[in-house]
């Protein structure tokens, strides 16, 4: 059995009840965290989980609403016995931003438990549960997204991103897709401004999946999906939503 935890389900500008992004993915006792956006420590001692269980951590780019919450993260692992390096993986800008982080905010000894590992697209990190693939997603920033392989399921997840084929090829017969939702229909223009997807484009663009989960909700995109309804195999996660495949 795969588990997906949703840590975190907000954008910005946020919702207050929605921490900002984080996914934990469970497999064979093995947990990679998927960005580390704020308040993600506070989620994980909320479901009763030890911060140092987590073997990895994969940022999606540097923006601080995916990143900010590692200074947190670190402080509660090192405070739990925290006695080995995690690898941290995203785009080669993630390297600059996470020791500013440390070195400016810190903890200062979080540079002495963390190996970041600068990545592109089309690389491939694998052991022997996880199978990870990450591809090119279309956002203001240097940006990846990431296709996890684990026990016969594909999961994907976009990060921040406009539509794009990349993601319309990755989403193909997916058991999950989670992609980001920032904008209601009626800002397109500012989704597309600011590299990000409205509700409708994200569930077009992730059509083919089989199941679809939009996360990174603002306080604007909440307001579509409070008037709703969404088709069946849409799912709208909150904070603390588990999904077993």
């Amino acid at each position: 059995m795969v588990k997906v935890v949703f840590l975190g389900t907000g954008g910005t500008p946020g919702v207050p009840w929605r921490a900002q992004m984080g996914i934990l993915i469970e497999a064979e006792g093995v947990i990679y965290l998927f960005d580390v956006g704020e308040h993600i420590e506070r989620r994980i001692t909320e479901l009763g989980l030890r911060a140092i269980d987590i073997n990895k951590i994969f940022i999606t780019h540097p923006h601080f609403d995916h990143i900010s919450g590692i200074a947190s993260l670190m402080t509660l692992m090192i405070s739990e016995g925290l006695n080995r390096r995690i690898e941290v993986y995203g785009p080669p800008t993630i390297e600059e931003a996470l020791k500013s982080i440390f070195i400016n905010i810190g903890p200062k000894k979080g540079l002495d438990f963390v190996t970041i590992k600068p990545i592109k697209e089309n690389i491939i990190i694998k052991d022997e549960t996880f199978d990870i693939k990450t591809f090119h997603v279309e956002h203001s920033v240097e940006a990846v997204g990431y296709e996890i392989n684990v026990d016969k399921l594909r999961i994907v997840y976009t990060g921040d991103t406009v539509p794009c084929e990349n993601i319309k090829q990755r989403a193909r017969d997916a058991d999950l897709i989670i992609h980001e939702a920032s904008f209601p229909d009626w800002m397109e223009e500012q989704a597309e401004a600011t590299y990000h997807s409205t509700i409708s484009q994200a569930i077009e663009v992730s059509k083919n999946a089989k199941q679809i989960a939009l996360v990174h909700i603002t306080k604007f995109s909440q307001e579509q999906i409070v008037k709703g309804p969404l088709p069946p195999k849409i799912l709208v996660p909150s904070d603390l939503t588990v999904i077993r495949l």
